[in-house]
């Protein structure tokens, strides 16, 4: 199993789900099948040597695929992250190094792009990017800001937190995150009633959109994780 694992990873990714890695669920698994599930350092051991990219439930599988399926591979882990709420942009910075992805550092032209298009009231250029209530009035302005940052060679990666305000804003981070060559993924606030509509149009449109943060942090890191897997095998 881990030397075809260790094969087929060099080009396709593998997304496995395994239980049995506590001693509740190994227990569960030898009286389901009679087979013990092996102990959890050597698996853990075996599935990073062997390029698998473990996940613990279904959302994490879907999270992955969309992330997979969507983007392509990162040269590494710098994270640019960018929203209109301050205290969101924190928390998700927070939750990005929490992954293991690192928050990347502007360049001076980077921030000489974003001060043009960005007012200077209530807005922070730098990372995390706080583009302010702008973004209420121009639906705009995270496509833009997006296309500014994928052109830093000191961003891998880039996280778009928005709330879903109206179709137009969803139509411009649909348009800019498909114009880029870098990976990029949207999170959305989960509004009821509100949000469906703009989630399906990003899946509809291929752009890999969750609805917290977070998960979109851990989504991007296995991306990247198994992107610096490939690039040493």
């Amino acid at each position: 199993f881990y030397e075809i694992c260790k094969n087929v990873s060099k080009t396709k990714p593998i997304i496995l789900w395994k239980g049995g890695l506590t001693e509740t669920g190994a227990g569960a698994a030898l009286a389901h099948t009679g087979k013990l599930a092996g102990s959890k350092k050597v698996w853990e051991a075996m599935t990073k040597q062997a390029g698998i990219v473990s996940v613990n439930s279904f959302d994490e599988i879907v999270d992955c695929i969309m992330a997979f399926s969507w983007m392509p591979l990162p040269k590494g882990k710098r994270t640019a992250i960018l929203s209109g709420m301050g205290g969101t942009n924190i928390g998700t910075a927070d939750n990005c190094i929490f992954a293991g992805l690192e928050i990347a550092n502007f360049s001076e032209d980077t921030c000489r792009k974003l001060e043009k298009e960005i007012s200077a009231a209530g807005t922070a250029i730098s990372n995390p990017l706080d583009i302010g209530v702008g973004a209420v009035m121009n639906q705009n302005l995270y496509g833009t800001a997006i296309k500014i940052l994928a052109e830093d060679e000191n961003v891998d990666m880039i996280l778009a937190v928005n709330s879903p305000i109206n179709h137009e804003g969803t139509i411009s981070l649909a348009e800019a995150v498909n114009s880029v060559l870098k990976p990029a993924a949207v999170a959305l606030f989960d509004i009821p009633d509100i949000v469906e509509p703009e989630i399906k149009y990003l899946s509809e449109n291929r752009v890999p959109v969750y609805r917290d943060p977070k998960r979109a942090c851990n989504a991007m890191f296995k991306l990247a994780d198994y992107a610096a897997y490939r690039n040493t095998h």
